[in-house]
């Protein structure tokens, strides 16, 4: 089984169905090319870029909002419930109806136990 390479030269008819929308023969230099695809890359890109961008700033009261759930020496806020501190170093605060709640440092939220 020996390669062959075959080149197929264009029938009358299919020069002809060229400009009917179907795959443009290269024509040499006299092909007309088009850069709306480059340019739809460059504006799909700056679009996206900004989306991103508006995404990924907070503003101040998102800032406000995060610390208003510490109280004024940085712990978490209790909201005048009870809290306790285990061994582990967790806080653990006790609603009236004797629910537990526990501090996440990570996400800096009470976490219902």
């Amino acid at each position: 089984t020996e390669g062959a390479m075959l080149v197929r030269l264009p029938t009358a008819e299919d020069a002809a169905n060229a400009d009917s929308g179907a795959p443009v023969q290269s024509r040499g230099e006299e092909t007309e090319t088009t850069s709306v695809g480059i340019w739809g890359m460059v504006v799909l890109s700056m679009v996206l870029g900004i989306v991103v961008f508006m995404i990924m700033v907070r503003s101040p009261e998102d800032d406000e909002l995060g610390l208003s759930m510490l109280n004024d020496m940085g712990e978490p806020d209790s909201e005048g419930l009870p809290t306790h501190v285990d061994e582990s170093g967790i806080v653990w605060r006790r609603h009236t109806d004797g629910e537990m709640d526990w501090w996440d440092q990570n996400t800096l939220s009470w976490r219902r136990w």
